[in-house]
């Protein structure tokens, strides 16, 4: 290791000297008193190591510096200066020294190490001066332009500079041509300074290459702000600052690179922590082999999933992890598609440490090392288990009820199309196939009151209750609700219905709801197999029967016929046409007169619906309105029906008409699905008819149906001022306790018992015990169906206040209505 030391002090230079050789016993050092002398001596040239005075008599260590870095030697230099020198130390650093040091306090016991690192510092940033550097240099001055070109031509060579004369012009150049190494900018540019146009580029996202700023002498203000704006650095103009440029160009680029390559560095590191976390946080099970398939990493969700420990795979091969389902072929072909296209993916039976066996999603793929040869090999496991299992879940709920767990529709329909087949290529009689139709009659009404929690309660419980008597001949399904099917093969129709009755019978035990009892019934229609029949048809058969049950009433069971299917088409016919009934206004109100009894009084009317089809006949009441409820239909006829009856009651008012009451009636579907308080509200505001007059007729039955909601609704009509009546009294099971909860104001004891008033004197005395309780509750008692004065007179006698029925009119329309019995207010 060779030291050259110029020190114009021989003290100095002996006080060195003797330092050096005690701390790096190795080192030679030659020593230099003058510039003179060390420009003339090879040993200058030849040390590894510079210690050059800069304040020397014949010179400055500067001028030795700067033709040291001109001739591209590249010797480490460090400079000596006197204290408080740091301006020439700033300058000889840009001219290319590799470090400073004062003669000052312990700087001798500093030297040897600073020396050290100076030569290693030199030693990395060699390399960097024997290449070219392309030199991007925006000066407009001719004069400049042609000094700097000399000068850099002879005295550093590999630099290559390009001009542009302009801010304008550089910004083109950078934005088409081959990026420079460095950008050298002088301060003042036609038009704007370099600080404007590095500001533009920087925003613009032009700029990443390091720039370099010459000012002239006294901009160190200047040089500050060009520094805060990320300039790489700068240099002022003075008589020598072109010896300093090859030096500051080259720190320039070797700076911007190292910031490049440490960026990049963080960048590969944050990629490699983001590739661990991957690693380590997947759900996936990861293995890593060799090229001997010997395991050297795995990752926590692989042990999850193997039931081993890291420490138990590593050095292990995956083999350890075979179940033995697979034959030697398989994975010789596995391995080959390995070979020959780098990747194979599959699935794989693995067992794991405890003996169980998992199907697993398995991809494998060969990672290549740097020079494009296989290095590794890398298993992604994906467990397959849990999305069997989720597939066979939903296999079964596809296919069976969620409730219940009896097969549904659709499993039912497979069975019964397949035991009609079998059916079907018999000619054997015994072959028949039967479908019984279930439903619950009253289910809705326990639903509603006791909440879909008991509701279904009843329902699992009365499906154990069907299973319990089922046999290998017998398949029982639910197909919603509280709608059941028992399919039977092998089936006439004496068994059916031998069949139905037992299946009945599981309504007589009581239900154990939230500690109450409660009683279901329920109808079943049978409809049994015929040639050439589909499955599809015989369920329609089936439900047609069942409808043709309940109609008869509780716990009935019924077959299906042929008039049957024509009776259903006739009924599906009705529908349709009632659907188009009220977009054609073919239905219209008509109204029958509400009378007191001691003097015939005429004080109100009932609205009753007419449907008067354009296209034929009228059809009764009794034949649309069930098939009105039974469709939904009544939910917007019933809001029609209000409408139309309280516009008719308000203009007969706003004529002069003397009407205490309109009835209207409210049938059980329009309690249960329309929202009839807001449509009462609506409809009042709409007609302005008061709401005292409006008095709305509900059923017994239909009170007793989803009893709580219609006690809150009927308690808020009430509160708007409107009137409540129960129709047809008498016909259910309300208990006067049930009855005084209630906000009613009338009760209308049903025509049944009004028809056989003299014949029966059971039907009078419930009669008389109506009134009685009527009046207990402080109710108003209109009888319906008066047909002869000796009624009237009958009815009277026992204590009713009203009545309506043939015996005064019929319902007539509104015009008939008004001219027969409205009489004008008086005045």
């Amino acid at each position: 290791m060779h030291l050259y030391l110029l020190e114009d002090s021989r003290t100095d230079g002996d006080l060195v000297t003797r330092f050096i050789q005690r701390a790096r016993p190795h080192w030679q050092v030659h020593v230099a008193n003058s510039l003179k002398q060390a420009r003339q001596d090879p040993a200058c040239q030849k040390a590894d190591l510079l210690l050059l005075d800069i304040h020397l008599p014949d010179g400055s260590g500067l001028d030795l510096l700067l033709e040291l870095r001109a001739q591209h030697f590249t010797q480490a230099i460090v400079m000596l200066t006197g204290h408080g020198d740091e301006e020439s130390a700033v300058r000889a650093l840009k001219a290319g020294a590799n470090d400073y040091i004062s003669k000052r306090g312990d700087y001798l016991e500093r030297l040897p190490q600073l020396l050290e690192q100076a030569l290693l510092r030199q030693q990395g940033h060699a390399s960097f001066s024997d290449k070219q550097l392309r030199v991007l240099y925006v000066e407009h001055d001719a004069h400049d332009i042609d000094l700097t070109y000399r000068h850099l031509s002879r005295h550093a060579p590999h630099l290559q500079l390009e001009v542009c004369r302009s801010g304008l012009e550089c910004e083109q150049r950078l934005a088409e041509g081959e990026q420079p190494d460095v950008l050298l900018i002088d301060y003042r540019l036609p038009g704007e300074n370099a600080l404007e146009l590095v500001q533009r580029l920087f925003s613009n996202g032009s700029l990443n290459l390091p720039v370099v700023l010459i000012t002239g002498q006294g901009n160190e203000d200047v040089a500050a702000q060009a520094l805060r704006l990320g300039i790489s650095d700068y240099l002022v103009k003075h008589p020598a600052y072109l010896f300093e440029l090859p030096a500051l160009l080259e720190r320039a680029r070797r700076d911007h690179q190292l910031q490049q390559e440490q960026r990049a560095h963080r960048h590969s590191l944050q990629n490699l922590r983001l590739q661990a976390a991957a690693f380590q946080s997947s759900h996936n099970g990861i293995l890593i082999t060799d090229l001997r398939q010997r395991i050297c990493s795995v990752n926590p969700a692989l042990c999850q999933l193997t039931g081993y420990c890291e420490d138990e795979l590593i050095d292990q091969r995956p083999s350890l992890l075979n179940s033995g389902l697979h034959d030697g072929d398989f994975y010789q072909e596995l391995w080959q598609t390995l070979m020959d296209q780098g990747h194979w993916e599959g699935q794989l039976w693995n067992r794991s440490k405890d003996g169980q066996v998992r199907l697993l999603r398995v991809s494998i793929s060969r990672i290549l090392g740097d020079h494009g040869l296989p290095k590794h090999y890398v298993a992604v496991y994906t467990d397959l288990s849990q999305l069997q299992q989720a597939q066979s879940q939903l296999q079964h709920l596809s296919h069976y009820d969620a409730l219940t767990d009896l097969p549904n529709r659709l499993l039912l329909t497979t069975h019964l199309e397949h035991w009609l087949e079998l059916a079907h290529q018999s000619p054997d009689d015994n072959h028949a196939v039967a479908v019984l139709h279930l439903d619950l009659d009253n289910f809705s009404r326990i639903n509603d009151s006791l909440g879909q929690r008991n509701g279904n309660q009843l329902l699992k419980t009365f499906a154990r209750r069907l299973q319990r008597s089922l046999n290998a001949q017998e398949t029982l399904g639910r197909l919603g609700s509280d709608e059941f099917v028992l399919l039977i093969s092998h089936c006439q129709a004496e068994h059916a219905a031998l069949r139905a009755q037992e299946l009945l019978a599981c309504c007589e035990e009581p239900f154990r709801l939230d500690t109450q009892e409660q009683y279901v019934h329920a109808c079943i229609g049978i409809s049994l197999s015929s040639p050439n029949i589909s499955a599809e048809l015989l369920l329609e058969h089936a439900d047609t029967a069942l409808h043709k049950a309940k109609q008869r009433g509780r716990q009935q069971v019924t077959f299906y016929r042929e008039d049957d299917g024509h009776a259903a088409r006739q009924h599906l016919a009705l529908e349709n046409r009632l659907r188009q009934a009220l977009n054609r206004n073919e239905f219209q109100l008509y109204y029958q007169p509400l009378a007191r009894l001691d003097n015939g009084k005429v004080v109100g009317a009932e609205a009753l619906l007419r449907w008067l089809p354009k296209d034929g006949q009228s059809v009764g009441p009794a034949e649309f309105i069930p098939l009105l409820e039974d469709s939904g239909l009544i939910v917007p006829i019933g809001q029609w029906v209000l409408e139309q009856a309280c516009e008719q009651a308000q203009r007969w008012l706003q004529a002069g008409f003397k009407l205490q009451t309109m009835a209207v009636n409210i049938s059980p579907a329009q309690l249960k699905l329309a929202p009839v308080l807001r449509q009462v509200q609506h409809t009042l505001a709409n007609s302005g008819l008061p709401a005292d007059i409006l008095e709305l007729e509900v059923t017994e039955s239909g009170l007793l149906e989803n009893s709580r909601k219609t006690l809150a609704v009927l308690n808020n009509l009430r509160g708007l001022g409107v009137r409540i009546a129960v129709d047809d009294f008498g016909t259910g099971y309300s208990s006067l306790a049930y009855l005084s909860q209630l906000p009613l104001d009338k009760l209308k004891i049903d025509r049944s018992f009004v028809m056989r008033l003299h014949e029966s004197p059971r039907d009078a005395s419930i009669v008389r015990a109506i009134i009685a309780m009527a009046n207990e509750l402080g109710l108003h008692i209109l009888a319906e169906g008066v047909e002869s004065a000796e009624q009237a007179q009958h009815l009277s006698g026992l204590g009713a206040q009203l009545f309506q029925g043939f015996w005064l009119s019929p319902a007539i329309p509104a015009e008939c209505f008004a001219e027969q019995f409205l009489s004008r207010q008086p005045g």
